[in-house]
């Protein structure tokens, strides 16, 4: 079976992207109009951007404005300053139309047999609750913009066990360089808010879970390092989470069919609300981990163990590969 990248031209990627970025910033306005009592993951990023530009602690002062203390490190704060001026309301639209216009430029360009998962449940759910996942498959893309694994270190290890590169290093050096720079003592602060959260677990620990470490059958492969990272750090254990499992499928019928069962853990999940510290059960094992197991991460396993590709090829045009 061969893999060909059939990559969209420039301005077809760009215009493309711009119409996924519009309906982007649609679907988060709607979102939270419909619901306002919800609140976006993105938030504690606009209320820390805030706080900096104010000269005061992220780390002091979000915990007052919002249901969980900063959980972030320094390094994501930073990608709120643009926004910081901006009403809540009007940054969470903007920063989905960022991440889902670039995310859907990235994908169009060096994967564009992957667009049925630009449609899928989990994407639509990352953007609706301002997550990162977006960007850490256009950093596994574009290594250049790679930087953004310092804002998420935990789930963005993806980046660096999919393809380990300078611009990654480089990239995540600045950030928290300049992030040290207007707050020296945050990785204390930042660690300090880390402890107690049950809520963040490895996925391989979940009922079940083990069986997932079959994708390190496949370890020579970036796709399959990505997956077993993805279930070995601790996580939020959410549907976004999947979003860099989206590189696995090698053709537009494999990506439709992921895509499908992607659905299914966005329609078995019931998306609405988010866990707060009274929530989260003891020991922790969401209600969705059933769904999210069988049609999440079953399915791109199943994908990954059947491909036979044992390296990959083509590195210089984007990772795109013959099998």
């Amino acid at each position: 079976m061969t893999v060909r990248s059939d990559r969209l031209s420039s301005v077809q990627s760009v215009g493309l992207a711009i119409i996924g970025a519009v309906l982007a910033g649609a679907l988060v306005h709607s979102w939270y109009t419909g619901h306002p009592e919800e609140w976006s993951d993105f938030d504690q990023i606009w209320l820390g951007a805030r706080a900096l530009t104010q000269g005061l602690n992220p780390y002091v002062t979000v915990p007052k404005e919002f249901p969980w203390p900063l959980l972030y490190p320094l390094p994501a704060v930073l990608f709120g300053l643009p926004l910081a001026a901006l009403p809540v309301d009007f940054a969470r639209v903007a920063f989905a139309m960022f991440t889902g216009g670039l995310c859907t430029w990235a994908v169009l360009r060096r994967r564009s047999h992957a667009w049925p998962l630009l449609l899928s449940g989990p994407f639509v759910y990352a953007l609706a609750r301002g997550q990162w996942s977006p960007l850490f498959v256009v950093g596994m893309l574009y290594p250049a913009l790679s930087g953004v694994v310092a804002a998420k270190p935990s789930s963005g290890l993806a980046l660096l066990a999919y393809r380990p590169n300078r611009a990654l290093f480089i990239g995540a050096a600045i950030l928290v360089a300049v992030s040290l720079a207007l707050l020296p003592r945050w990785p204390l602060d930042w660690l300090s808010q880390l402890s107690g959260n049950r809520h963040i677990v490895p996925v391989v620990t979940l009922p079940f879970g083990v069986v997932l470490l079959l994708a390190l059958i496949k370890w020579r492969l970036p796709e399959g390092r990505v997956f077993g990272a993805l279930i070995v750090v601790p996580q939020t254990v959410a549907m976004y989470e999947l979003l860099p499992l989206m590189l696995i499928p090698r053709t537009l019928r494999q990506s439709l069919v992921l895509a499908l069962a992607w659905d299914v853990v966005f329609f078995g999940s019931h998306p609405r609300g988010a866990w707060v510290p009274a929530t989260v059960p003891d020991p922790f094992v969401p209600s969705s981990w059933p769904v999210l197991l069988l049609a999440g991460y079953l399915p791109a396993l199943v994908l990954l163990l059947r491909d036979r590709a044992q390296k990959p090829l083509g590195q210089g045009t984007g990772g795109e590969r013959a099998e």
